[in-house]
């Protein structure tokens, strides 16, 4: 792993597949990490020539956590002296988180510690807020630990390290919550074909005939743009085209009451059917809001019910790039853990 045996207690643990994130930024739906470098040098001028004085070289790991269901994100920082000589394993670090955008800095901690001794880690810890909660906002921030190197007469020197990765919004149909993403990230959406085998037939026909979707190089893409979506909704269903569906609000906006009769569910409950076995009946009427209520049922459907409640996916038609094992899982447990922890200090 990353840290020696000096590591710090704070923080979280950045994920495994950081390692490969030298140079670059590496990122899944709500992490991203980047491996970088940092140079430090001490020097005197001694009769008009300059004299180094001692010079150190440091792994810098940043990662950054958030969570589609809260609106706050962490960015962590760690420096660890791998090489260094003379004077500048004198000098203390320290640092200081900002933002640029739509967000607001909740906690920036990095206390100055010493660099020495080499192979130890010294943690800068922050917390972001997105300002984005409005509903439909949708708003994308920069975040930047600023990092201070002070030695005695030799002075302080400072470099910054920027991250821009996440996206908060309070823009997704049917979820009336905050949430921050990493957007490039195509995220997952899994179906099973047991559960639900007619629209997971129909991704796996779509998916086969080339439409996009069925790789995270080749993802769906959310259309957000009002223009865009009714350009296709209009292509989709022509106002001139007739329609065989009536509508469920025949007489306007308000509140409805719905009764659904199906027949023919017992006749392909767990297969996959090409062509349709099951009939329904959808009556509707306005009527205030009130509780449903199962005017008749079947044995089968209600052992069905809660035979189902808990059940895990056992085929999907999605899979993620690379599987979670149980380590990581506790480990983005921990992730969450901590940035509820955060929330409850406000």
């Amino acid at each position: 792993m990353f840290r020696g045996s000096s590591a710090p207690q704070a923080g979280v643990k950045p994920p495994q597949w950081c390692v490969n994130a030298r140079g670059q930024i590496l990122g899944k739906r709500e992490e991203v990490c980047w491996i970088s470098g940092l140079s430090y040098q001490t020097f005197r001028v001694v009769n008009g020539r300059r004299q180094v004085t001692g010079s150190a070289d440091m792994n810098v790991i940043n990662y950054s956590y958030g969570d589609s269901g809260m609106p706050r994100w962490g960015y962590g920082i760690e420096v660890s002296a791998y090489r260094g000589w003379g004077d500048a394993l004198k000098a203390s670090i320290s640092g200081k988180a900002t933002k640029d955008g739509a967000c607001k800095v909740h906690k920036s901690s990095f206390p100055s510690r010493k660099l020495a001794p080499l192979s130890s880690w010294k943690l800068g810890e922050s917390f972001f807020d997105t300002t984005a909660t409005r509903s439909g906002a949708i708003g994308r921030c920069a975040t930047t630990w600023t990092l201070s190197v002070a030695n005695g007469t030799y002075g302080t020197s400072k470099s910054s390290f920027k991250l821009n990765e996440f996206r908060c919004d309070n823009a997704t149909a049917g979820r009336a919550t905050v949430g921050c993403v990493v957007p490039w990230y195509a995220s997952p959406l899994i179906y099973s074909k047991s559960r639900a085998p007619q629209l997971a037939s129909h991704i796996t026909r779509a998916q086969r005939s080339g439409l996009p979707g069925a790789t995270f190089k080749s993802p769906l893409t959310r259309t957000t743009n009002a223009a865009t979506m009714k350009r296709n909704r209009d292509l989709a269903c022509p106002r001139d085209e007739s329609r065989p569906h009536p509508a469920l609000n025949p007489q306007g906006p308000g509140w409805y009451r719905m009764r659904v009769h199906a027949s023919g569910r017992s006749i392909n409950p767990d297969g996959v059917s090409e062509e349709p076995v099951e009939d329904y009946l959808i009556a509707v009427w306005p009527q205030e809001p009130a509780e449903s209520v199962v005017i008749r049922s079947s044995k089968m459907i209600d052992e069905a019910l809660p035979a189902n409640a808990d059940t895990t996916p056992d085929d999907t038609s999605h899979a993620t790039p690379e599987p979670d094992d149980a380590a990581e899982a506790d480990r983005r447990a921990d992730v969450r853990a901590r940035l509820l922890r955060s929330l409850q200090d406000d």
